[in-house]
């Protein structure tokens, strides 16, 4: 049961630290790879582009700061954590080999070209509907689900 613990605790800490005073933003240079919902064993977190982030995990503080680098993403607190960005936005890889993966906001897409059609490197985020809409039709690659919005 201790051991269970402290993953729970370590998983929780990957997207997450504790609350700072004097918050400031993320760089907007890189926040919004990392802005949105993100899910890992023992919980789920929410990551806002105001630099805080609400985890619902049992052994998680209700509100954490983070910031980010590139494709790296910082917490602080009592302890520090980074994770970094998989190269399509759907998966953070932890310090501590936890693998957060995105449940809700936007991954980074590729854009298609003028005639509409997709490229290879189109994310299937791109095409998965928001909350309340139809699921994707069969042969789609798009993942069906719910997403949070931004």
């Amino acid at each position: 049961m201790k051991k269970a613990a402290s993953v729970l605790a370590a998983a929780g800490g990957l997207l997450l630290a504790g609350s700072g005073a004097g918050l400031a933003a993320p760089p907007a240079s890189c926040a919004g790879k990392f802005v949105g919902t993100w899910t890992y064993p023992g919980g789920t977190t929410r990551v806002n582009r105001d630099g805080t982030a609400n985890p619902k995990c049992p052994m998680c503080v209700a509100a954490q700061t983070w910031t980010c680098s590139g494709n790296i993403y910082v917490i602080t607190g009592p302890t520090s954590y980074t994770a970094t960005l998989s190269g399509d936005g759907r998966r953070l890889v932890g310090s501590t080999g936890i693998v957060a993966t995105r449940v809700g906001g936007a991954a980074p897409t590729a854009r298609a070209p003028a005639g509409g059609r997709e490229t290879p490197g189109t994310t299937a985020a791109a095409r998965t509907p928001k909350s309340g809409a139809q699921p994707a039709a069969p042969g789609d690659r798009a993942q069906s689900g719910a997403l949070a919005s931004d």
